[in-house]
């Protein structure tokens, strides 16, 4: 009735699919270590059917605009955020068909979404394929007429640069959307993102969330599971085989022990 994994993690974060085993599916319980950690923010995105062919490692389709605080375990000189934007789920299964345009845009805000403005705004900074931008007095970085070809498994990688006062103070955050322009279907996809330290010294924060938001689980045909947190631990995922399993992609590309 039951498999698990557990793995040696630091900071990090893995996207789990898990797959329908069974047509109907009312009820799944899950059970994963370090639940409770309030550093770590729940992530939600939609994803039918083949999942969205439009999606990201940190954005999502969520409209809530809660802030999410990535933790770093060392105090780094300039802490890095890196961002990317894909044409395909990011579980792998299928990538789109057509090509995606769209616009990358970068606010630096405060907890509440008010814009930060000043002379600080000079200390962080966007970099895209080798061209890096820097807020200087105005508080929005934009990156326009962006492509992700069709033509294979494409993503675009944004390193969004902090000041270190934010990993002990994390009252700044970026505001990032990426904007489709030529695929009515696709939603823009967006988070408010910032940074905080954690000391090496404290216990692991690790923890688990799904990341759909359907009305129903029978709207789906798979979950996504997300594991994120700082530090070294062990973390053990079990299932109910009789409705769900790990996908296969998921099992051949980390090879975890089942």
């Amino acid at each position: 009735m039951k498999d698990k994994f557990i793995k040696k993690l630091k900071r990090s974060w893995l996207a789990i699919w898990i797959a329908f085993a069974a047509a109907a599916l009312s009820t799944i319980g899950v059970l994963a270590a370090y639940t409770s950690v309030s550093s770590v923010k729940r992530v939600v995105s939609t994803q039918k059917g083949a999942g969205m062919l439009f999606s990201s490692n940190y954005l999502t389709t969520d409209e809530n605009d809660l802030p999410r605080t990535i933790t770093f375990s060392s105090m780094e000189n300039s802490p890095c955020v890196t961002v990317n934007v894909c044409n395909y789920p990011q579980t792998l299964i299928k990538h789109n068909d057509k090509d995606i345009t769209y616009t990358l845009t970068v606010e630096l805000v405060d907890s509440n979404g008010n814009a930060v403005t000043g002379e600080e705004t000079a200390k962080y900074s966007v970099e895209y394929n080798g061209e890096k931008k820097t807020f200087g007095s105005n508080s929005k970085i934009e990156f326009s007429l962006l492509k992700l070809m069709a033509d294979d498994f494409n993503k675009h990688e944004f390193v969004l640069t902090f000041d270190k006062s934010q990993l002990t103070k994390s009252d700044i955050y970026m505001r990032v959307t990426a904007t489709p322009t030529n695929q009515a279907e696709l939603k823009p996809l967006s988070a408010k993102l910032g940074v905080i330290y954690i000391n090496n010294n404290t216990s692991a924060t690790w923890t688990g969330t799904f990341i759909d938001n359907a009305t129903s689980p029978k709207d789906l045909d798979g979950f996504n599971y997300r594991l994120s947190g700082s530090g070294e631990g062990t973390v053990t995922l079990t299932w109910n085989t009789n409705y769900v399993d790990i996908s296969p992609w998921f099992k051949n590309t980390y090879d975890l022990p089942l």
